[in-house]
């Protein structure tokens, strides 16, 4: 979660920005992310950290989530699967920061109903960082078929965002905007769209997350969905797109 005030919990910051993420192999988890601002994300089971700033900040935030590997959490999830601690790595992914407007998670396949054929889109004002801690609640998607089929608006009245000198606070969203949706239909179109090609591009659905600024979708990340059956087979060297990729109109 993140603090009003910056630290490397919330984020620190690099110029210009970057990200960076964790990746072990084996099972999907927080991860790091470092920015110039420097992003470094938390995912599941290792942690992120956003808005980075420093070298010598990069490099203790590294640490921190080459650490992340042996937090009680992440321990017990190995135990409780059978998994090695010894075949356990990882590597901390530095990606530029993002700073948008509207950040979410994406799923090419219903996380619901498994449905294949629907695509559901969670959005939020500011970094996805409130919606991955509880702050706020995301609205909700679904397209099917290039049409949007159901949608649930949440009001939000506190986004998280990046400092300029690094890290994050919890911002107050405007009386007026909390209930409005946080894109356009069209976005929400384009935004499938290009979850449907990510799916293509790996044979399988997806876990996705991205962010909008300036009225250009970034991918910061994409993986197996885990939870649609038939199990997608066990991820391997290729099947896990952790680069940014900036799709714009």
């Amino acid at each position: 979660a993140a603090d009003s005030s910056p630290s490397p919990s919330s984020t620190p910051a690099f110029h210009p920005a970057v990200s960076r993420s964790n990746d072990s192999s084996g099972h999907r988890g927080p991860q790091t992310c470092f920015a110039y601002p420097l992003l470094i994300s938390r995912f599941d089971v290792r942690h992120t950290y956003l808005n980075v700033t420093g070298k010598d900040a990069v490099l203790q935030h590294v640490s921190k989530c080459w650490a992340s590997l042996f937090t009680e959490r992440a321990v017990t999830y190995r135990l409780q699967q059978g998994i090695d601690h010894r075949s356990v790595d990882l590597a901390v992914v530095i990606q530029r920061m993002v700073f948008p407007e509207v950040a979410g998670i994406m799923f090419t396949a219903d996380p619901i109903t498994s449905n294949r054929k629907v695509t559901s889109i969670d959005a939020g004002f500011g970094l996805g960082e409130a919606l991955v801690s509880g702050l706020a609640n995301a609205d909700n998607y679904k397209v099917q078929d290039g049409r949007i089929v159901d949608r649930k608006v949440s009001a939000q009245a506190v986004a998280v965002r990046a400092l300029p000198g690094g890290g994050t606070e919890e911002a107050e969203i405007e009386t007026g905007r909390r209930s409005v949706q946080k894109v356009t239909d069209a976005q929400i179109l384009r935004l499938a769209g290009i979850g449907r090609t990510i799916e293509v591009h790996f044979g399988r659905p997806q876990d996705i997350e991205w962010s909008l600024a300036d009225d250009t979708f970034y991918i910061l990340q994409s993986r197996p969905i885990t939870t649609v059956s038939p199990f997608p087979a066990p991820r391997t060297a290729g099947t896990m797109c952790t680069c940014p990729l900036a799709i714009s109109k």
